[in-house]
């Protein structure tokens, strides 16, 4: 069985769950699924770092504006997106499904089958959050993208909505989102060993 670090900066969560692997080569494996509050603590990790790079870039977008008065907003929505996906792809690549929000609590992406995690199975897992995340939050902070006046029956979908995707790996066994679904991924508390790091640089 291949041992779990356990994070002391993790907050407190449901007891571990055990899943089983069997790789496509038939090595069987197992792999403690990274419990709902350690992801939650790595991904206010992530936001942290991601807005500070946004501050950055919201300001070069505000000095921006005075030259491409009329596109300076969606010129910033497009760079938005891609700050967005490029963190979350880039550092998942380059750290064999990791982000500095996922290393520092001592979690993983891998592919749910055993496989070798592939790009296009990130790029699946990060552009659906901003579905699950993205979308609602923009309707409720700045509704004005959206719609002149926001009406009240449109908060409350944009909250449900909201307070159904962040909930939804409450609801199963391996703590997934809609994203890991789609993707084929979990998220797992990383081994202490090197077999998984030198399994996903097959990619």
């Amino acid at each position: 069985m291949t041992a779990a670090r356990v994070n002391p900066l993790a907050p407190p969560d449901l007891p571990t769950v055990v899943r089983p692997i069997v790789t496509p080569e038939g090595v069987p494996l197992r792999f403690a699924v990274g419990r709902a509050g350690d992801r939650a603590a790595a991904w206010l990790v992530d936001m942290f770092l991601l807005t500070l790079l946004m501050i950055g870039v919201s300001i070069v977008a505000m000095l921006g504006a005075f030259v491409a008065r009329g596109w300076a907003l969606a010129i910033w929505f497009v760079v938005a997106f891609g700050l967005r996906q490029g963190y979350f792809l880039w550092f998942e690549v380059r750290w064999h499904g990791a982000t500095p929000g996922k290393r520092l609590i001592g979690l993983r992406v891998i592919d749910r089958q055993g496989g070798a995690l592939t790009t296009e199975a990130l790029v699946a897992r990060n552009l659906t959050r901003e579905v699950e995340v993205v979308l609602p939050a923009l309707a409720l902070m700045a509704p004005q993208a959206f719609f002149g006046n926001m009406p009240g029956w449109a908060m409350l979908i944009a909250w449900g909505w909201l307070a159904v995707f962040a909930l939804f790996p409450l609801f199963n066994r391996d703590r997934l989102r809609l994203g890991d679904l789609l993707a084929g991924t979990l998220v797992i508390q990383a081994p202490r060993g090197e077999a998984l790091v030198m399994r996903s640089r097959r990619l």
